[in-house]
């Protein structure tokens, strides 16, 4: 009786939030979408509105086809290789990982681009009405992306209980972690090229050159930059999510796995799928019962979360006390809660150095009447003291969780966490909708008011990205964790090395450390720097338009939006595979160095090296995303605190310097603090992969 009540709770955790994400995509967008008379209330009357927002669909639509196209390409070949390498069930493992991760990816730009007009028609009748298509939007892409990441879960589940081998199982998650990971640094890292460098553009021609405003039609790059919104922050953001849920739990299963030997302890090898479920089932029934704007947008958002803890924590203590005594319940629901903990603990940090409420952003702000070097230096100090708080919360995550039950607890806690993913998106695709409904309100010269009201929701949009953000980064910081235990039991369990390979005076491991922290900054330099070269040519574009047409700074021409989004989409992906080639040749040419010194020591000292250098790729890795994402969101707040009124508001000295930080800022928080998430859990996947490779 109650296996067949798990099984269904399993089905459901995962059908459940796909049928919802069907039904909310279809009150958003009606399927006779080409029939203008058939279109339902919330469709789209207003000619220039829909054109606008057409133009940005089509250049997304665009744009993704084109970087997928290289990704496929990429993905085909790369399976090739492997299947004289791995066995098939890796093999599969990185197909299907490769299309899930693409999947997410593409549906969630897909309901983000059909929803910006949307919400900006909405919100001619009022603030509360583009809320609700705003949050709709998010409700459809958090269902989709927590949905296909639960039907994975649900399916190595029915496996094991079927008797397929563990270890398939576990091969299978790796390859489906390896594939997720591939396409999402592509996507994480291209996108935000794309975006970055289109904002950069048009902001540094359009607001400081020729002083018009933020998302004036007249601007050739401001399509381009709406445009950057979706592939990099919804696109981006989902399939990052997705990856790092696949990764963490491939890693945490692993964990359970070596314990079992040694425990005898079935329960806690099947304890990971049941908290996947019922934070699935706990993130569903939360969003539902956020239907509507309460008093503030924010806190109908943050009300989403709350719940979602809140049904998650009661839910699994339930299934633990009829399971177990009391005591034991409560000792295993310890690293469970420490999971959710953390989650709130980056939400309330990234809240206090990201939002206009706090000291920080007004710090920033009020620097900016010194100039714009002022500006900079408070927003690194701020940048990088922000790094503190996010950190001592993931330290005391994981030294309670291991007080509570090792290694086991930190791997519980882990999934806890993931475990929001359905609640997390939700809240970041918000963000981008509203700020691309902005655009479009301005762009098709609605009233002010309009605008008036999309920036109120683009101002808490704002705030929920860099929360996202935040969440990427410490989910990512625990994962890689436990992967690294992964690597070094692997590393025990195929070559039967001790683990006292990897102490600290061993000069292959300080080695290690200090190449994979270089690696780090060598791979965000190659980020940061494409979002300089092809930014150039966003600019040298927009001012030949400018200077070619003078007509367009009186409205009498429209700019060659097509243009400039082909140029910016070519540029981009192309920018896109340096970095990655630092990622792969870095860590495998490292290996072969370590392997290649002293080859009489049978791996061991190539294998300490491994170790040394995910470790150093981890660490500064983790650091530097949380000071790249942090600072960014903060820079960006103070620019919209000074435009609010504050410190001599927009035009004003203080706004220029505000805005050339906020120019630094922007590659900071978009494209190399997120794109450091997928690359560390890639270099992580990679050295596991190579013991699996050399003790096939």
């Amino acid at each position: 009786m109650f296996i067949t009540i798990y099984y269904a709770c399993f089905g459901l955790s995962f059908i459940l939030p796909l049928v919802h994400a069907y039904y909310y995509y279809s009150q958003i967008v009606n399927i006779e979408v080409d029939d203008l008379r058939k279109l339902s209330a919330n469709g789209v009357q207003n000619q220039s509105m829909r054109e606008i927002g057409n133009a940005i669909k089509d250049a997304a639509q665009a744009y993704l086809k084109k970087q997928y196209t290289y990704v496929a390409l990429v993905s085909v070949i790369s399976a090739a290789l492997m299947y004289f390498i791995f066995n098939i069930y890796v093999v599969s493992g990185f197909i299907i990982g490769s299309f899930l991760s693409g999947l997410c990816g593409v549906i969630g730009m897909h309901i983000a681009v059909m929803s910006n007009m949307r919400t900006a028609q909405e919100a001619k009748k009022g603030l509360s009405d583009a809320f609700n298509i705003a949050l709709k939007a998010g409700k459809a892409t958090g269902f989709v992306v927590g949905g296909i990441s639960m039907m994975c879960v649900a399916a190595c589940f029915f496996m094991i209980v079927k008797g397929m081998n563990v270890q398939y199982v576990l091969d299978l998650l790796l390859g489906l972690s390896f594939g997720a990971s591939v396409v999402s640094v592509f996507a994480r890292l291209g996108g935000g090229i794309f975006t970055k460098a289109a904002d950069v553009g048009a902001d540094l021609v359009g607001k400081i050159e020729k002083n018009i405003p933020e998302d004036d039609p007249r601007n050739p790059a401001v399509i381009a930059d709406n445009v950057g919104d979706n592939v990099g922050d919804c696109a981006g953001t989902s399939a990052d999510l997705f990856e790092t849920y696949i990764v963490g739990f491939m890693a945490v299963l692993c964990i359970m796995k070596s314990m079992i030997n040694s425990m005898n302890d079935a329960f806690m090898f099947n304890y990971p799928f049941i908290i996947a479920m019922i934070c699935s089932l706990g993130c569903y029934i939360a969003i539902l019962s956020v239907n509507r704007m309460g008093r503030s947008p924010l806190s109908s958002l943050a009300s989403i979360l709350i719940r979602s803890a809140l049904f998650s924590l009661v839910m699994n203590f339930a299934f633990l006390h009829h399971v177990m005594n009391f005591n034991a319940a409560a000792m295993i629901s310890i690293p469970f809660s420490m999971g959710i903990f953390v989650t709130f603990a980056l939400v309330l940090i990234t809240n206090y150095y990201t939002s206009s409420d706090y000291n920080p952003v007004h710090k920033i702000a009020r620097s900016s009447k010194s100039g714009h070097a002022m500006n900079i230096i408070t927003g690194l100090s701020i940048s990088m003291e922000s790094c503190f708080g996010v950190i001592a919360s993931i330290v005391v995550a994981m030294l309670v969780s291991y007080s509570a039950l090792g290694l086991q607890g930190i791997g519980i806690s882990v999934i806890s966490m993931l475990g929001m993913i359905t609640s997390i998106v939700t809240l970041d695709a918000y963000g981008p909708i509203t700020d691309n409904a902005g655009g479009i309100a301005e762009m098709s010269g609605q009233d002010p008011e309009v605008r008036e009201r999309t920036d109120e929701l683009d101002a808490i949009g704002n705030t929920t990205k860099a929360l996202t953000k935040g969440y990427a980064v410490g989910s990512t910081a625990l994962a890689a964790i436990i992967i690294l235990y992964t690597y070094i039991q692997d590393t025990y369990e195929f070559t039967l090395l001790s683990k006292n390979i990897f102490r600290l005076d061993n000069v292959f491991v300080m080695s290690g450390l200090l190449i994979g922290g270089a690696l780090t900054y060598w791979y965000s330099s190659f980020s940061m720097n494409s979002v300089a070269v092809v930014g150039e040519s966003v600019v040298d574009e927009v001012r030949n338009q400018f200077d070619n047409d003078p007509k367009i700074m009186t409205g009498e021409s429209k700019p060659d939006y097509a243009r400039t989004v082909s140029m910016l989409t070519e540029k981009s992906i192309k920018s896109m595979f340096a970095p990655i080639a630092v990622v792969f040749g870095g860590t495998i040419f490292f290996f072969l160095i370590c392997l290649l010194i002293e080859p009489s020591a049978r791996f061991a000292n190539a294998f300490a090296g491994m170790g040394g250098l995910i470790t150093g790729v981890t660490l500064v890795g983790i650091l530097l995303a949380i000071s790249m994402t942090t600072g960014g969101g903060a820079w960006d707040n103070a620019k919209k605190y000074i435009e609010d009124g504050n410190y001599g508001g927009k035009g004003s000295d203080s706004h220029k310097a505000a805005v050339t930080g906020d120019t630094v800022g922007d590659p900071y928080k978009d494209t190399s603090g997120p794109a450091l998430n997928p690359m560390i859990k890639m270099v992580n996947i990679i050295a596991i992969l190579i013991i699996k490779f050399i003790f096939r």
